[in-house]
């Protein structure tokens, strides 16, 4: 088969009158990319080592333009897949936020160091708090908490980063136009070695319509012992 391509190729050269030939290898990052051939069709020519030395210059021009198209290509593809890898974050990021909405599950975390105070959105939603217009501190929360459970809560907390165990809560909210939801707090916090609280990480949830639904099951069932 490589003898058939021989004289092939001797073929070609012949019916274009193609008489001599100057050959340039063409290197991109000292891999053999290609061959520049020049062909010269008018009588015998003699190379000369300036013509040499045009192929070579062509050869390297060449192999800089074939580099930077490769870079051009691999930066293309690396935003293309870097916007996928976004896209895929943006659709879970969505999903995982409808499924808290869904089960009226919100999460936040609350940096002792700093007293930042992060809430997702379903935690706005549930406390029904414009996060635009929310103290996003610790004390900020409290004031949502129902007064007479305030105590408790801040206890609770403190308890909990005394002992250095997770808890959890069951306690009211005080809406502004006096309704009363109920939410069940876990969390747990990271400590430093030598103790010092860090960073805690908990869930909240509206649990409002299992705590109604079982005070009026109680209540029936008082009235049916009566």
């Amino acid at each position: 088969r490589g003898l058939g391509d021989v004289y092939k190729r001797q073929e070609l050269l012949e019916r274009y009158g193609v008489t001599a030939n100057l050959v340039q290898p063409i290197y991109v990052e000292e891999n053999l990319w290609g061959l520049l051939i020049a062909h010269h069709c008018q009588g015998v020519r003699q190379w000369q080592q300036s013509d040499a030395q045009i192929m070579q210059n062509l050869s390297v021009q060449l192999a800089i333009a074939i580099r930077q198209s490769n870079l051009v290509a691999a930066l293309n593809r690396e935003v293309v897949e870097r916007q996928q890898i976004e896209q895929s974050l943006r659709q879970t990021q969505a999903q995982y936020e409808r499924a808290q909405q869904i089960a009226k599950l919100g999460h936040w975390e609350l940096n002792l160091v700093t007293n930042d105070l992060y809430w997702s959105p379903e935690v706005f939603r549930i406390f029904e708090i414009d996060p635009e217009a929310f103290d996003a501190t610790y004390e900020g929360f409290l004031k949502i908490v129902h007064p007479a459970d305030q105590d408790l809560v801040g206890q609770a907390y403190q308890t909990h980063l005394d002992t250095q165990t997770p808890y959890q809560l069951v306690h009211r909210l005080q809406m502004p136009d006096g309704r009363i939801k109920y939410v069940r707090e876990e969390c747990e916090t990271t400590y430093a070695d030598d103790g010092t609280a860090l960073i805690s990480l908990g869930t909240v949830q509206d649990i409002t319509t299992e705590v109604i639904l079982k005070q009026e099951v109680e209540q029936r069932q008082r009235l049916a012992e009566e």
